[in-house]
């Protein structure tokens, strides 16, 4: 991510714009995706490589009192500021790449929710992706998927139908077992633990009790 930050900021001379860092990190996209939690460190990674060049600039002008240096001092400086002003919320969004898979939720829930809820889908999507063998996107698009299946279903109960509907039952409601299956998730053992005492509670209370 600081490969990245350093890129952008050579490119343009540390002249920090939002519309440019986005384009920059999307044009990036279109050769390697990012993963959700390195999304999540570009704009510490953009701040650190501007303050790294502040000190470098401010060292070269005490030294040399050079009026280029004092420029480059006062656009990084400039671009310091307005990189921790920016609402980065929308710009991070769009640079998620599975996050337009999740808005073809067939309920229409998860375009509706706040940033914060959405965010709780994508770091579940991530932590699926982290312990399977399949991608951010291959995640999104199974759980995209089972949601489907539930949505083109015309019999049973209606409430049931529309809860299984939602993308959230396989990311954080009790379908997640399911959607585990289908992209091989591989879980701790303290969530094989959890589980087991879940299904065969008895069993489980024999294994650990002294008696």
């Amino acid at each position: 991510m600081l490969a990245i930050a350093e890129g952008y900021l050579t490119e343009t001379s540390s002249e920090f714009r939002e519309n440019e860092f986005t384009a920059f990190c999307l044009a990036f996209e279109g050769v390697m995706p990012l993963e959700f939690d390195e999304i999540g460190a570009l704009v510490p990674a953009l701040k650190l490589g501007l303050a790294e060049q502040i000190v470098e600039q401010g060292k070269y002008l005490v030294s040399h009192a050079a009026d280029k240096s004092d420029k480059r001092v006062t656009t990084c400086i400039r671009s310091l500021q307005n990189a921790t002003q920016t609402s980065w919320e929308e710009i991070l969004e769009r640079l998620v790449p599975f996050d337009k898979v999740l808005r073809e939720d067939p309920t229409g829930a998860y375009a509706a929710m706040d940033v914060e809820s959405r965010n709780l889908y994508r770091a579940r999507i991530s932590r699926f992706a982290k312990r399977s063998d399949r991608s951010e996107i291959e995640v999104a698009q199974e759980a995209l998927a089972l949601a489907r299946q539930a949505y083109a279903r015309d019999k049973g109960d209606s409430r049931i139908r529309l809860r299984e509907s939602h993308i959230g039952y396989y990311l954080i409601g009790e379908g997640a077992e399911i959607l585990g299956q289908r992209v091989g998730f591989h879980p701790t053992f303290g969530e094989r633990f959890r589980a087991g005492l879940r299904r065969h509670p008895d069993e489980f209370l024999l294994l650990v009790l002294p008696f």
